[in-house]
C-alpha cells in the first residue's frame, strides 16, 4: 500500500468518522503543535538512552542508585506522555465524530504530579529565574516545556474560539463554539509543563552533574 493518497493534494485532510476539513483549520494547528511535542519528546528520550548516557555523560559521574532508578522510570514516562499526546490528539480528530468521543482518565494528570513532587524533593531550592541549556539534556527538556506551553495556548484558543468553519463535506458549516475541552486534558497539559520544567533542572544536577545557570 503507498503512502501517498493524494486525497489531501487539494487542501483538505479527514477526520474520524469522514469529515474532511481545510488544513488551515485551527483544529489541525493544535494536533499539528502536540504532534511536534511528541517529536521533541522522542529526541529528548534518545538522549537519554542508557547506552547513550553511558558513553557521553555520566562515565565521569558516579550516579546513585536512586538517580538511576528514577531515570529508567523518567523514560518510562516519557514514552507514555507520547501514547498520551496521541489519545488527546484522537479525542480531537473525533470532534466532529457523531460517535461518542473517548474520554482522558484524570489518573494521568496524577501520575504527572507525582513524578514532580519526587523529582523536586530531590531539585536544589529555586530562588533565581534560569537560563535553560546547560547540557544538550537539559536544553531539550526546556524545548518540550515550552512546546508543552505552546500547545496549551493553542488549546485553550480552540477551547474559546467562536469561529464557524467550512465543513467540506457537510452540507452545514462546523462551528467551533461547540467545542469544549475535558478539564482532564487542560489541566493534563498544563502540569506537563512543570513536569519539563523540573525534569530539566534534575537532569542538569543529577545526569549531567551541571548547576543551573541564574540570569
Amino acid at each position: 500500500m503507498k503512502i501517498y493518497k493524494k486525497t489531501g493534494d487539494k487542501g483538505t485532510t479527514s477526520l474520524y468518522g469522514g469529515t474532511r476539513i481545510n488544513k488551515d483549520n485551527p483544529l489541525l494547528d493544535v494536533m499539528g503543535e502536540n504532534d511536534e511535542l511528541s517529536s521533541r519528546i522522542g529526541y529528548l528520550c534518545t538522549l537519554l538512552d542508557n547506552n547513550h548516557l553511558n558513553h557521553n555523560y555520566i562515565s565521569h559521574t558516579k550516579i546513585t542508585e536512586l538517580s538511576s532508578d528514577l531515570l529508567v522510570t523518567m523514560i518510562s514516562l516519557l514514552r507514555s506522555v507520547q501514547g498520551d499526546i496521541q489519545d488527546i490528539n484522537s479525542i480531537f480528530a473525533s470532534i466532529f465524530s457523531t460517535k461518542k468521543r473517548p474520554s482522558f482518565p484524570e489518573s494521568k494528570v496524577s501520575e504527572l504530579e507525582q513524578f514532580i513532587d519526587i523529582m523536586e524533593e530531590q531539585n536544589t531550592k529555586l530562588t533565581k529565574f534560569i537560563l535553560p541549556g546547560v547540557t544538550q539534556i537539559d536544553a531539550q527538556a526546556h524545548i518540550c516545556r515550552t512546546q508543552s506551553r505552546k500547545v496549551e495556548r493553542y488549546v485553550y484558543r480552540l477551547h474559546h474560539s467562536t469561529e464557524v468553519i467550512d465543513g467540506t463535506t457537510s452540507r452545514e458549516a462546523l462551528s467551533l463554539i461547540d467545542i469544549k475541552i475535558e478539564p482532564s486534558i487542560l489541566q493534563y497539559l498544563n502540569r506537563l509543563s512543570d513536569f519539563f520544567f523540573v525534569t530539566a533542572r534534575w537532569l542538569c544536577s543529577h545526569i549531567s552533574n551541571k548547576s543551573d545557570v541564574y540570569k
